[in-house]
């Protein structure tokens, strides 16, 4: 048996993070945006479905993983000449990007780069009293707008009709930020607007009722609500001008939690993470972090780039990759989590030694892990920690890479191709193998990599230098599929990497004179499918070199290329290249 040396390290990533435990330690990373817009505040984050970062300040900016820059869209038929402050940010299900500011309501379209405006005549006629300082989307599709003094909301995204809901009193303060500052629906579709006047929930027809804890009987009594946030079951929890609260939407009882002095007594902000771990963001002591049981403050060091800048925290955002953005008075942090360390695997020690080379690796039912050892064959341990073993190396492995690839098949069995040898078949939870040559064939055959089909179980499909083969599992019976056979423009047999789309066609990197290119065969036809003259189809697409195919939701293919990403519809075999233009910075 091998043993691994266990060595401990850590990896840096500066914007691709995990999401980890809330008790863990931190390091901060600030970014800069003075250069841009000075030592702006930033009230609002959006994280776009294309991981574009978007920013409300003194106008909207947006972060390409980058930089942060002003966005500058061009403009609408209605659009005024500036948003002003933005307050609020919304990705509706179609994509817009709704935009609450203190000119207004706004939104981008991303197909013509345009801002429009949607007057609003129960504000806009109303001297300054057009701010939009919060936005929701229902589970309905409609668009929930809180103002300085009202709630409204827009049936459907793409009409200009808004209904006021009413009742709702929003006691007015000389100098102070006042209105609807966030609106949450709970989990049976109720919908809730936290206003500097106590909550509101709305009723049958758009009226209103409101909600206060019995210490503040009345709107005089001012219950200032600054944000608030789904919490588990029908709880809401508020940050108020009076510490933090959690509302139970069940019986209407509001419960405050206490927090420790350092505080502070105004909760400005707070965010639930992945966890249901709650983050507070207060006007006066900077950022709380979630810490056994309690609440830590992260260190206030404007000289150290590892602290928080400043103390008035202003919006707080996670994205895809569990960073926390930290809109602040005077800029913005991303906060990034220490990573854990990872047990790092070693047939040998030494860092650079060829032996440790990895090129495949594969979880199986169990939670096993099979490794593709490229010196040594195939590697095996039951899970993270455990210890290293090779259970496959065959003979020729000393003259060539003969263990190729694996796949794990719906009974739970480990499959591994090699490259001259057939098949070995691992059963599901034991280390010991069956041997499956498969014939002569498989010495001249070079096979590359296999895959289990996912619409028969019954069979596994390889592509080697001879074509595309498909094996029936239980009997061993190879069928062979030649692409050059069917399609002569093809420079010869070979079949590289291949992957099993939605609708059941396996995809296969084939060769010609002019380079590779990607193709499906339909496997109920038993036939390759090629329109190299149609520009618009993959497989008048060439790249030097295929490395990796994808599937992903929707019956799309992802490819990586020497030449960027492909992006190919399986339905129609249409293709597109993402371009850093498009939202994707290669």
């Amino acid at each position: 048996m091998k043993r691994c040396y266990p060595t401990l390290i850590i990896f840096s990533f500066v914007f691709l993070l995990p999401s980890l435990p809330h008790a863990q330690s931190m390091a901060l990373s600030r970014q800069y945006i003075s250069e841009n817009m000075g030592n702006q505040s930033a009230n609002a984050f959006l994280e776009d479905r294309f991981g574009f970062i978007w920013i409300g300040g003194n106008t909207l900016y947006r972060y390409d993983g980058y930089s942060i820059l002003p966005y500058h869209p061009l403009k609408g038929d209605s659009t005024p000449t500036s948003m002003g402050r933005v307050h609020a940010l919304l990705e509706d299900a179609g994509g817009r990007i709704w935009i609450g500011a203190s000119n207004g309501l706004f939104h981008y379209e991303r197909a013509t780069d345009k801002l429009f405006h949607h007057p609003i005549p129960a504000l806009d006629n109303q001297r300054n009293k057009s701010d939009i300082f919060s936005l929701h989307q229902d589970k309905a599709g409609r668009i929930w707008i809180g103002g300085k003094e009202q709630l409204l909301v827009m049936e459907a995204p793409e009409a200009d009709e808004f209904r006021v809901v009413e009742g709702i009193a929003i006691e007015a303060r000389w100098q102070e930020k006042v209105g609807v500052t966030a609106i949450v629906e709970n989990q049976s579709g109720g919908i809730f607007a936290a206003t500097t006047s106590g909550l509101w929930e709305v009723g049958p027809g758009l009226s209103s009722k409101q909600h206060l804890p019995k210490a503040y009987p009345s709107v005089q009594a001012s219950f200032r609500i600054l944000d608030a946030a789904q919490g588990m079951g029908d709880s809401l929890w508020l940050a108020t001008t009076e510490g933090l609260w959690v509302f139970r939407a069940g019986n209407k009882v509001f419960s405050k939690i206490e927090l420790p002095a350092k505080a502070g007594k105004i909760i400005h902000r707070l965010l639930i993470g992945k966890k249901n771990e709650v983050w507070l963001g207060s006007k006066d002591r900077g950022l709380l972090k979630p810490e056994k049981g309690g609440y830590v403050p992260v260190p206030l060091r404007p000289d150290k780039p590892s602290s928080i800048f400043f103390d008035y925290i202003r919006a707080l955002r996670f994205d895809r990759f569990g960073n926390l953005w930290v809109g602040t008075m005077a800029g913005i942090h991303r906060l990034n989590f220490e990573l854990q360390k990872f047990p790092f695997y070693q047939i040998d020690p030494g860092l650079h030694s060829y032996m440790n080379y990895t090129h495949r690796v594969l979880e199986d039912s169990l939670g096993g892990l099979w490794f593709r050892l490229i010196q040594l064959g195939l590697g095996y341990c039951s899970g993270l920690g455990a210890e290293l073993e090779v259970l496959l190396q065959p003979e020729s492995h000393a003259e060539i890479e003969e263990v190729k690839n694996f796949c794990l098949d719906a009974d739970g069995n480990v499959w591994v191709i090699t490259l001259t040898n057939g098949l070995y078949k691992f059963e599901r939870g034991r280390k010991n193998y069956e041997h499956i040559p498969l014939g002569e064939i498989m010495k001249q055959a070079n096979a590359l990599s296999i895959l289990a089909d996912q619409k028969d179980d019954r069979y596994l499909w390889f592509s080697s230098r001879l074509g595309l083969c498909r094996v029936d599992r239980f009997s061993y019976q190879l069928e062979w599929f030649d692409p050059k056979e069917a399609l002569p423009w093809l420079d010869d047999h070979f079949v590289g990497g291949i992957a099993q789309s939605e609708n059941g066609h396996i995809w296969c990197a084939v060769r010609s004179e002019r380079g590779v290119h990607t193709i499906p065969f339909d496997r109920r036809n038993k036939k390759f499918i090629a329109e190299p003259n149609n520009p618009v189809h993959s497989s008048s697409a060439t790249n030097r070199r295929n490395y990796h195919l994808m599937p992903v939701p929707d019956n799309k293919l992802w490819v990586g290329t020497d030449n960027g990403v492909m992006v190919i519809d399986a339905d129609d075999g249409s293709f597109k290249r993402l371009l850093p233009e498009e939202g994707f910075p290669l």
